[in-house]
């Protein structure tokens, strides 16, 4: 177990030596100055907005937006309906808002596209991910919720 400790300090300290920052490292573009995919969560609504900001170039935009919950193996789109728009200008802003949402670790994923003249280019912004833990849903009846109310006061003591 030391021996691996030191040697995660050997390559860290090598590593801040030589000058390499293994955080600066960025796709560059052709046409896509900017792009972002946001998530917010307040009870159990997600409020999801993307944005993507093309170089003077652009003719236009699309954009297609995915709100994923993490499973066991990957990530799974949680929106039923299609949230895709489009824009004839070098920008484009997007937001949906998609309540009901259970447990879990959820993201927005959102894929643009946007065209210069014959040429086009595709990138994705991924959010950062949030988490939502529902103790009790408006299923519950009130009498569940006064009992467990009981049991909650009776651990207090």
């Amino acid at each position: 177990m030391r021996k691996i400790v030191l040697l995660s300090i050997s390559v860290i300290m090598a590593v801040m030596l030589c000058g390499i920052n293994a955080f600066a490292i960025e796709p560059i573009y052709t046409y896509v100055s900017l792009a972002t995919s946001t998530l917010n969560i307040v009870s159990d609504t997600a409020y999801c907005k993307a944005s993507v900001v093309g170089s003077s170039s652009v003719t236009s935009t699309s954009g297609t937006m995915y709100l994923e919950k993490k499973g066991i193996f990957s990530w799974k789109t949680v929106n039923t309906e299609s949230w895709t728009d489009s824009s004839s200008y070098n920008t484009l802003h997007m937001e949906n808002p998609l309540s009901g949402l259970s447990s879990g670790k959820y993201r927005v994923r959102t894929v643009f596209t946007v065209y210069s003249g014959n040429s086009s280019e595709t990138v994705e912004a991924i959010s950062i991910e949030e988490s939502i833990w529902l103790i009790f849903n408006s299923k519950i009846h009130s009498e569940q919720i006064l009992f467990a109310d009981n049991i909650c006061s009776a651990w207090k003591y």
